[in-house]
């Protein structure tokens, strides 16, 4: 099976540099081929990514020919203007560093696909199979992901799609059934399993009444925070920005000659 090692900073690529320079992250990693920057789950977040953070990852990823991803989150109808004229000024600002986009939603599939001539991956909020591992007769069974259906070879065909991202759900994933000549990317160690547009973070310092408010603006609280559950089932798990996360370091990938691992150093953030 071959492994095309790649890292994801995305949601948390302010606490990673704020911490050590990302070379430090890099050498601890080893062999890189591709960093994703960017966000899965909140479109705050994405707007808030400071140019010179993404000048500074371009310049490393130039000097060490890794390619850059950029991820791009479900935007609330608020944020869309925003959110689609700062993914033009990061495209721009990354130029051809960044060869393909990661997107989350059908709209901004849509989007893409006519307005740059980038690669596309569909995002991990796409694909909508079962992951909390509490449930355990869910868990245990082998995992053909729902995502590798008939219309799938159509947007292929009629978007473009290049890859298709997948969570470590289960104990094991199956994926006889992907299309021929798609890129697999498998995040590790984390598995995502819930996210919201109310976020925790964001009420930190704000007045009662102001809090739990969907969608509320923030300074990135999530930045210098971390929640740890404690659910006394022997798992981790953690909250980072919006998206609850379960650690799986075991599964099992059947029927796969080649992947993508993307892998998610939040850990390695406190260690610094």
């Amino acid at each position: 099976m071959s492994e095309h090692r790649c890292m994801s900073l995305c949601d948390i690529d302010k606490r990673i540099l704020r911490k050590a320079p990302l070379t430090k992250y890099l050498e601890r990693y080893g062999e890189c081929e591709r960093i994703y920057v960017g966000s899965y789950f909140c479109g705050k977040y994405f707007m808030q990514i400071r140019e010179q953070d993404l000048k500074e990852i371009k310049e490393l990823c130039d000097q060490k020919q890794i390619m850059i991803t950029l991820v791009v989150p479900t935007f609330s109808e608020n944020d869309l203007a925003e959110g689609i004229s700062k993914i033009h000024l990061f495209k721009t600002l990354l130029d051809q560093t960044m060869d393909e986009f990661t997107f989350n939603d059908f709209g901004m599939m849509n989007y893409l696909s006519k307005t740059y001539h980038s690669k596309l991956n569909m995002g991990r909020l796409l694909v909508k199979d079962y992951r909390d591992p509490r449930y355990q007769e869910y868990f245990q069974m082998t995992l053909k992901p729902k995502i590798f259906h008939q219309y799938l070879s159509e947007w292929i065909k009629d978007y473009g799609i290049t890859g298709v991202e997948i969570d470590p759900t289960h104990a094991a994933i199956d994926f006889a059934e992907a299309p021929e000549g798609i890129a697999i990317g498998i995040h590790a160690p984390f598995c995502y399993v819930t996210m919201g547009r109310i976020c925790e973070y964001a009420s930190i310092g704000k007045e009662i009444d102001q809090k739990f408010r969907a969608n509320n603006d923030c300074h990135l609280e999530c930045s210098t925070n971390l929640i740890r559950y404690n659910l006394e089932d022997g798992m981790q798990w953690i909250r980072v920005g919006r998206a609850v996360y379960f650690k799986n370091e075991t599964v099992q990938l059947k029927n796969l000659s080649e992947y993508r691992l993307i892998y998610f150093p939040i850990e390695w953030e406190e260690e610094q």
